[in-house]
């Protein structure tokens, strides 16, 4: 539900096109079936040495990993309600790239702060990632734009703040 093969599929486009520099990182465990299958599309699309799927890391290390990274991209098919990779992203100041799933287009100000696509469409997903990967500025800008909207947006005690203001005036309400 991740959307991991969109991704792959979007990398194999680019591939198409002569953008052959980009290397893919695909973290975390998933069904036995559905790792296979990625793999046999990795090795379909002759993206082995493009792309690496690692095991889940600790929640400690995934901000290095994600600061690491020009883009991060959540390519879900699911509708999450509340994405924390596309906030955590976001606070790493890295450029996310998402699919416009459940609350995610909520988080993000597509063009602004981030880039959204609909999900599993991997053509515009490739076209995204192109319109990024020889684009530092851009990278730049909306990185930072991002990190700007985590920290006024997704602070925790901003959130509790607001969460308690609602609970009082709910029961003020009574």
């Amino acid at each position: 539900h991740k959307g991991a093969h969109t991704v792959i599929d979007a990398l194999r486009r680019l591939k198409e096109k002569d953008v052959s520099d980009i290397h893919l990182t695909i973290v975390g465990n998933g069904q036995e079936k559905y790792i296979m299958s990625l793999n046999q599309m990795i090795g379909q699309s002759k993206l082995e040495s493009a792309i690496d799927i690692i095991p889940a890391i600790s929640r400690e290390q995934m901000p290095q990993m994600m600061r690491d990274a020009d883009v991060v991209v959540l390519a879900t098919i699911s509708e999450e309600p509340l994405s924390r990779v596309v906030m955590e992203g976001m606070a790493s100041a890295v450029v996310v790239i998402a699919s416009d799933t459940g609350g995610t287009s909520e988080l993000i100000r597509d063009g602004e702060d981030g880039l959204l696509f609909p999900a599993g469409d991997s053509k515009a997903l490739a076209f995204l990632l192109a319109k990024v990967y020889g684009d530092f500025e851009l990278r730049t800008k909306m990185g930072d734009k991002a990190r700007q909207t985590a920290v006024e947006r997704f602070d925790l005690q901003r959130m509790i703040d607001e969460i308690e203001d609602f609970l009082f005036d709910s029961l003020l309400k009574e």
